[in-house]
């Protein structure tokens, strides 16, 4: 199983999101075990559950088409191209929602 996780910063979800998951799904031939929606202070967590092991990059890649914030998956878009040098410790932290955020930080 796989947990594709999705940040949304805004007031509702993406028009049409369950169609688009639908259509992502299918054309990556995942099947969805469940969807978690989650809200936040600023907008919404997504978890969509697979039943298929997914690589971390595809993973970023699906979480990117289904609209995820652009700025989580470039950040996991990096991970995912050093994925080969990543320690085993931190693979299993790449993938992260932060429930909180310090916006001191910048690009």
């Amino acid at each position: 199983m796989t947990e594709i996780k999705c940040d949304y910063d805004r007031a509702t979800l993406p028009r049409e999101w369950w169609a688009r998951l639908r259509v992502v799904m299918r054309a990556h031939r995942l099947t969805v075990e469940y969807v978690r929606v989650d809200r936040t202070t600023r907008g919404w967590h997504v978890w969509v559950v697979v039943r298929q092991r997914v690589s971390f990059p595809r993973l970023v890649l699906v979480q990117s088409l289904l609209g995820s914030d652009w700025k989580r998956e470039l950040f996991n878009s990096r991970r995912a191209v050093a994925w080969r040098h990543v320690p085993r410790f931190w693979r299993s932290r790449a993938n992260v929602l932060y429930e909180r955020h310090n916006r001191n930080v910048s690009i």
